[in-house]
């Protein structure tokens, strides 16, 4: 993976703040990206310092969520300048949520 690829920065930042979150509300971070309460009441446990160390993992440990029709649907009205769709596209994202844990 070439230096442009390097998500090292994004990845630490992401799991600050999922751990952030789940220190106020571990359920509902369970919930709304799919894992399970176990991996939350994990990672509310870990410090800053700790989450650093995904700094050193430069390939993305995050996936997009939503399937691959929902992706192209928000993909290609952003590129066709549809704001109305757009619009509805992302209101959908906030209320959907995964239905099966992981972890």
């Amino acid at each position: 993976m070439n230096a442009d690829a390097d998500f090292s920065t994004f990845n630490f930042e992401y799991f600050l703040k999922v751990r952030d979150l789940a220190l106020k509300d571990a359920e509902t971070v369970a919930t709304r990206l799919g894992v399970s309460q176990k991996f939350t009441h994990i990672i509310r446990n870990l410090d800053a310092g700790s989450l650093a160390e995904l700094s050193r993992i430069k390939q993305p440990l995050v996936v997009p969520h939503q399937e691959q029709w929902w992706w192209e649907r928000l993909l290609t009205a952003l590129h066709s300048g549809r704001q109305a769709e757009t619009k509805i596209i992302l209101e959908q994202a906030s209320i959907i949520t995964s239905k099966h844990g992981g972890y």
